[in-house]
């Protein structure tokens, strides 16, 4: 089967899954940049973005939604992604999002500016070396010095053992006739036949069997876009760093906040042997090896050399921190890839209660946390720490929300267009993302969330309503939207049992979780 004279060997027949990653925000890029002694952009006013291989355009609308002072493109071969792009940009009423249908190698001059972001995802593992060097070349032309890119990939040494099942996916579908889809799906079949052969390659790789099983609840178009394409490989972190240094870039630090911390993420012992290391080239490949890392998302800058101590804590101290929800004293203990961690219980849970306050910047929480507490000790790292372990997230302005009300009647969404996005979550049955200019970034909204919201919003009208008649709302649009609750094997509650379970986990959550995070993101207000 040929593919299409176009499309260089990628999946064309087969729309991307559409998806959002918050790690591709300006906010989020230019906390690692600090964090690893690189001076963070200007995001405060006007600045250029840039998405390479922009897919659907998730990310690159509703970011643009985020910073509307800053222009956004994104840019795709493919024209069915970007038609879709545009459509939902225009519908919501995202005017600062460009949508350009080129291939990389087509970009001239005078179809992009010169950008402070430039962020390719998904794209290095999934393209073949021709167009691997447009995107070098493009970064080289367009980001500004000084400008910071998001690069991620699949990551050797850890697909070592399953990348072979990928061969056999590829080369089964070329041999099938029918939609793509159904060939992923019959190549996925015979693959995992080889395990009741007892083939001596599955025997010998527990990881490769442990990959195909991975598999079987993946959406179809993830899964031709993630193996059918035929230029699909993996790298080393070093080969990365080589090839992006012809684009004059230096890797700055990991988007994936909790590797930029050696000692979260190895025991000591390993974390002394990173240190001791020359370079971050060598540095970062052994942490692979230590990890059997899979997928990388890095960051680089592109020009200027790391900063000295005093000027990146005054860079960090700038950068402002939101709580990823509302934190208690349970989240003195959390997981990371090395063990458990324990925060100091004297000073945890001041912290906490400022920070659940809203988005503050890290010299004011510090300095709150000294006023207030008399407390001593590195707080500032405390924080660092707590974005490692997703208990705290970068943002871009500092934001103190009005106070919830102890039981709201209504709330108002306050830009039209996270009305719009709201309005699209509320019809979709896949998580969508409304657009926080507080924190810089998307805030997630899984569909039944959406629904419970919108009927919290039509169903009192304005005026208190029990919680009862919430549920039996909330229960309602379920039914009718045909969603329908996952119970336990084991459980024996009946189908009615479930919806009501799952309506009154909803109308909880809507108080205790939702509607409050809407607020301290400065997306919406109570009343």
């Amino acid at each position: 089967m040929q593919p299409d004279d176009w499309s260089h060997g990628y999946v064309t027949e087969q729309l991307y899954t559409e998806g959002f990653y918050r790690e591709l925000s300006p906010a989020w890029m230019n906390y690692v940049a600090a964090l690893n002694g690189c001076h963070p952009r200007p995001i405060d006013g006007a600045f250029n973005y840039l998405e390479l291989g922009c897919g659907l355009g998730q990310s690159t609308s509703v970011l643009a939604a985020c910073f509307p002072k800053a222009q956004f493109y994104g840019v795709d071969f493919n024209p069915s992604h970007i038609d879709h792009a545009r459509i939902v940009a225009r519908s919501a009423g995202i005017g600062n999002a460009t949508f350009l249908e080129k291939a990389f190698d087509e970009l001239g001059d005078g179809d992009l500016p010169e950008c402070d972001f430039i962020a390719i995802h998904g794209i290095l593992s999934w393209v073949s070396p021709e167009v691997q060097r447009s995107i070098r070349k493009l970064v080289k032309r367009f980001l500004k010095p000084g400008g910071l890119a998001y690069v991620s990939y699949n990551a050797m040494p850890g697909w070592a053992a399953s990348a072979p099942n990928q061969k056999l996916f590829y080369e089964f579908s070329q041999e099938l006739s029918g939609p793509v889809a159904d060939r992923m799906t019959r190549s996925l079949a015979q693959t995992k036949g080889l395990l009741e052969l007892k083939s001596a390659y599955h025997q010998q790789n527990e990881g490769a069997v442990r990959h195909l099983t991975t598999l079987e609840d993946k959406p179809a178009n993830y899964l031709v876009h993630e193996y059918l394409n035929g230029a699909w490989q993996c790298f080393y972190s070093s080969d990365i760093a080589d090839a992006m240094a012809e684009a004059k870039l230096t890797y700055c630090g990991a988007a994936t906040l909790v590797e930029n911390h050696t000692e979260l993420v190895v025991a000591e012992a390993a974390a002394k042997l990173l240190r001791e290391q020359p370079t971050d080239r060598l540095r970062q490949l052994l942490q692979d090896f230590l990890l059997a890392q899979r997928f990388r998302r890095d960051i680089f800058v592109r020009g200027h050399a790391h900063l000295a101590g005093p000027a990146t804590i005054q860079n960090l101290r700038r950068i402002s921190f939101a709580p990823t929800r509302m934190l208690s004293d349970s989240d003195i203990t959390v997981k990371l890839p090395r063990g458990e961690l324990n925060f100091d219980k004297e000073s945890f849970p001041a912290i906490c209660r400022i920070v659940n306050q809203g988005s503050s910047t890290l010299q004011d929480i510090v300095a709150r946390m000294r006023a207030e507490t008399r407390l001593t000790g590195d707080l500032d790292r405390t924080i660092h720490i707590m974005a490692a372990c997703n208990l705290a997230v970068p943002t871009a302005q500092p934001f103190v929300p009005p106070p919830m009300p102890a039981n709201p009647v209504r709330f108002d969404i306050l830009s039209p267009i996270n009305r719009a996005l709201f309005a699209s979550a509320v019809e979709t049955k896949t998580r969508r993302y409304l657009a926080s200019e507080v924190w810089g970034n998307g805030i997630p909204i899984e569909p039944a969330e959406a629904i419970a919201l919108s009927v919290f919003g039509n169903a009192g009208q304005g005026k208190p309503i029990s919680r009862d008649k919430l549920e039996d709302a909330i229960r309602e649009q379920f039914v009718l939207r045909n969603l329908r609750p996952r119970a336990a094997a084991s459980s024996t509650e009946t189908p009615e049992e479930g919806m009501r379970r799952i309506a009154k986990e909803h109308a909880e959550n809507l108080f205790a979780t939702l509607l409050p995070q809407l607020v301290r993101a400065g997306i919406a207000t109570c009343h």
